[in-house]
């Protein structure tokens, strides 16, 4: 039983760390309670799995959609920096006038103060404003507090002077 006990607190803790937007389980006798260990759990599961209250979670879940860490989106003139004063984990940042040649790369940038150089960031272009052209995503820097990335342009048509909204998500 201590073995399972640990191996739960254990499991609790890493999932908050990993899962930063899930809510505490409440302290009210329906979860704090020994004998309520079966029922805790899995209100937790339903919880992981985006069931909000009454559905078999314990608090609402906005979209039915469990939160991956602090969001946030913002706007920049191409190539930035886009400035967040705090640690944002995932969101989407939009580069206006941002114009990728054919055949060419462009480096846009992201200030936030949580990254490091251990950081392990992914990203995506949402949207592709520009016909024939093909930006894409070909590297992500992290280094202190700067996520440099780079948008590849493989085609020979330019992309013109438009907005690219790159989506992102730096893992700690």
């Amino acid at each position: 039983m201590k073995k399972l006990a640990a191996a739960l607190f254990a499991f609790l803790f890493a999932s908050a760390a990993i899962a930063g937007g899930v809510p505490p389980l409440p302290a009210t006798s329906q979860y704090s309670e020994p004998s309520q260990i079966v029922g805790t759990l899995n209100a937790l599961i339903n919880q992981l799995n985006g069931n909000a209250t009454g559905l078999g979670g314990y608090a609402a879940q906005p979209n039915a959609a469990v939160s991956l860490g602090s969001y946030s989106s913002g706007s920049v003139a191409s190539p930035g920096p886009l400035v967040f004063s705090s640690f944002v984990q995932r969101g989407i940042a939009s580069f206006t006038a941002a114009t990728v040649a054919g055949n060419a790369n462009l480096s846009v940038s992201i200030t936030d103060p949580g990254i490091t150089t251990a950081s392990v960031c992914m990203g995506t272009i949402v949207n592709n404003p520009t016909a024939g052209a093909g930006p894409a995503v070909s590297s992500i820097v992290a280094t202190a507090n700067t996520l440099t990335i780079q948008l590849t342009n493989a085609t020979a048509t330019s992309t013109g002077s438009v907005t690219l909204s790159v989506a992102f998500q730096c893992i700690q």
